[in-house]
């Protein structure tokens, strides 16, 4: 993916984050923009060096669905997992990407949701029944940022 610039989602992310010390049980909405890309990202906790996240959703308007599951498949790497398409509908103008089994650690996968308007990245992890809960996963900076970058960039048309 392309290396961020002052003019990235990352960095306009990163500086908020910065102005956002914060540490506390409830998730806080931390929203950036850069030109017309858009990350809303709900935090649980923040410091210099990593972030909890309890989901992170990028915008980057209207688009082909099925282009962008593709793409998505294609070169989005959570914790360095392969997400394959679960589901992908253009009529509903939405689709679902999950970690690969193969790529799967301790029943916790990574699942991108798509709409028209952009992606909502969250994980979840699998019990021994089969249910899944969503649970909040930390990340370093530097990965958000690149998470939040291959995002804006996968969902530009």
């Amino acid at each position: 993916m392309t290396d961020p610039d002052e003019s990235s989602l990352s960095k306009a992310l990163e500086a908020k984050l910065n102005d956002t010390p914060y540490s506390g049980g409830e998730p806080r909405v931390i929203e950036a923009t850069a030109g017309n890309v858009r990350v809303r990202a709900e935090v649980v906790d923040v410091d210099r060096l990593g972030v909890v996240v309890e989901r992170l959703r990028v915008e980057a308007g209207l688009g082909d669905t099925i282009r962008r599951a593709q793409r998505v498949e294609a070169t989005l790497r959570p914790a360095g997992q392969r997400l394959q398409a679960v589901e992908v509908d253009e009529r509903l103008g939405g689709g679902v990407l999950r970690t690969s089994a193969d790529h799967m650690m301790g029943g916790r996968f990574y699942q991108v949701d798509l709409d028209t308007e952009g992606a909502e990245l969250t994980r979840h992890k699998k019990n021994e029944n089969g249910r899944r809960t969503r649970e909040r996963f930390t990340l370093t900076r530097e990965h958000l940022g690149k998470l939040v970058d291959d995002l804006s960039e996968v969902l530009g048309d």
